[in-house]
């Protein structure tokens, strides 16, 4: 079965709550990341792993 791939926007107190959810699903992964700066994303990714920190740029 594939799995669906999950993107986190934001790295505050919800993501926190939803990634382990999504990383212990068997029909879904967290595949990507991203928050204002990529610090916080790559510090995310750090505790919760995924693939693709990225950046998103600020409008």
């Amino acid at each position: 079965m594939t799995k669906v791939k999950v993107g986190i926007v934001g790295t505050g107190f919800i993501a926190t709550i939803l990634a382990p959810q999504i990383q212990s699903s068997k029909k879904a992964r967290l595949d990507a990341v991203s928050s204002r700066t990529l610090a916080k994303a790559e510090s995310f990714v750090a505790n919760y792993p995924a693939p693709s920190p990225s950046r998103v740029p600020i409008i």
